[in-house]
């Protein structure tokens, strides 16, 4: 066996090593090793592109120090091999004018670029205190292996892709499940983009919901100052996601619609949120964001759209839950909850607080002369001249039947106001209601609760004094 095929087999062997290494630190040595072992140059090193710069990240026998840069817009045989995108040998440094000196015994270099896929990673630089000390055949066979050790460092960088993503989806997967126990729109945009922040690392995020034909922000990674204004339906980037409906992903400088808030290079992903908001990631610098990243932001924006359907019909079935159907009135089991935190608060800040309560007269002889369906109309009818004839903050109930209950917090003289407010009300609504000669009116009773002059009482209290009142007055009209 010649010498040359047994330099082969050895870098068959080394290729075999090499595919098998856990990482990219162990690879690297086997490259050195196999150097040394081979082809017997001691000096040799292995250089990776790091921004504007080729920086030393293994080396042996005297070359190129560990952590030393090399500027890619300056001289150097690595960085002119770097450049052309193949091998460079100079068989004698001396009178090479890029040469920068380094082992004092160095006469010969060979550099050698290698790529990551599409990617020019960096350099193997191999040196030899010889002029012309690497004959065309080590050349070759080092030009090999190291295409060997590209390929398993391209498999290294394509697992650890995988694993990354392995465990961005499991960190995900804990988001999700925060998620789902989020009680409010805001506190669930929070989470998402936390989680874009910390999890997938887009530095710069933010949610927006839509009110009307404005996406307005309400979570930011950055916080409140980074929260942005609102824009409208169809304005800059992300008005155009929210109209079309589609992720956008890029560099901002691609997208002429785009307003961005800063100047100089910027990267963005911008994905809808179903058709209630936005999410943007924004980061500084050209083609940050990868596929991948997109990729898992769809995926994280998707469970936000979920929780906001979710949140979205809980709402819907609590409002069932709290209204009578037939008036749109809070029914009776809400009436409990809203007064008993009603009098809590009273009592905290010394505020007074007044319930009416309201019975339609004669409600009977409307179903029996008119029908159900015209008391229905009736009911409805009268619950639209409450609602009118309150505050925004006020609550009115659906008690029962015919009854209602009006809770009107932080006051003590409103109740008679509001009453003969409904009583002209209900007079001119029954002029024109086409009851026939009925005598249709309200029968109303109030009460007041004090904390200031009264510590303690009770929904029961409060409702029981009422209706007190206004069978007192019905009383008197019987007789």
């Amino acid at each position: 066996v010649s010498a040359l095929q047994e330099k082969l087999l050895a870098v068959e062997r080394a290729a075999r090593e090499m595919k098998l290494a856990e990482g990219k630190k162990e690879l690297y040595e086997q490259l050195l090793e196999a150097t040394k072992g081979i082809f017997g140059h001691e000096i040799c090193g292995v250089m990776e592109v790091e921004e504007q710069t080729l920086r030393v990240v293994l080396e042996r026998g005297g070359g190129p120090k560990f952590g030393e840069f090399l500027p890619l817009d300056g001289p150097g045989i690595t960085v002119a091999a770097w450049h052309a995108g193949q091998s460079l040998y100079v068989p004698d440094v001396a009178d090479d004018p890029r040469y920068i000196e380094g082992a004092a015994e160095t006469r010969s270099e060979l550099a050698i670029p290698f790529s990551v896929g599409a990617r020019q990673a960096g350099v193997f630089d191999v040196q030899s205190p010889e002029a012309s000390g690497i004959p065309p055949e080590d050349r070759n066979l080092l030009e090999v292996l190291v295409s060997h050790m590209a390929v398993a460092l391209t498999g290294l960088e394509r697992l650890q892709a995988v694993r990354t993503i392995s465990e961005k989806l499991q960190l995900l997967h804990h988001a999700v499940a925060e998620m789902q126990h989020s009680r409010d729109p805001r506190e669930l945009c929070e989470i998402a983009v936390r989680t874009a922040s910390d999890v997938l690392g887009m530095s710069t995020c933010n949610v927006g919901l839509a009110e009307g034909e404005w996406m307005v922000p309400v979570a930011s990674s950055g916080g409140a100052a980074n929260l942005g204004r609102p824009m409208r339906r169809g304005e800059g980037l992300v008005g155009r996601v929210w109209e079309t409906g589609r992720t956008l992903w890029g560099n901002v400088r691609d997208f002429p619609y785009a307003k961005p808030l800063v100047q100089g290079p910027l990267s963005v992903i911008s994905v809808p949120v179903g058709h209630e908001g936005v999410f943007q990631a924004i980061s500084p610098g050209d083609d940050v964001f990868s596929p991948t990243d997109v990729s898992l932001a769809e995926i994280l924006v998707g469970h936000v759209h979920s929780g906001l359907e979710r949140l979205r019909l809980e709402a819907e079935l609590r409002e069932q839950a709290t209204r009578d159907p037939l008036t749109g009135l809070h029914n009776r089991r809400h009436m409990a909850e809203v007064l008993q935190r009603e009098l809590q608060r009273a009592r905290r800040y010394g505020h007074p607080i007044s319930v009416i309560m309201a019975d339609i007269d004669h409600f009977k002889l409307v179903n029996d002369r008119f029908g159900h369906l015209k008391g229905d109309q009736v009911l409805r009818e009268i619950a639209g001249l409450l609602r009118e004839s309150v505050r925004s903050c006020d609550y009115i109930f659906r008690y029962g039947g015919e009854e209602f209950v009006i809770l009107l917090p932080e006051t003590a003289t409103r109740a008679g106001e509001v009453i003969e407010r409904l009583h002209e009300g209900v007079r001119r609504w029954a002029a024109s209601a086409d009851l026939g000669d009925l005598q249709f009116g309200l029968t109303m009773g109030s009460a007041v609760w004090d904390p200031s002059v009264e510590p303690q009482a009770t929904p029961e209290d409060l409702l029981r004094r009422a209706d007190h009142v206004l069978y007192s007055f019905k009383r008197r009209r019987e007789h």
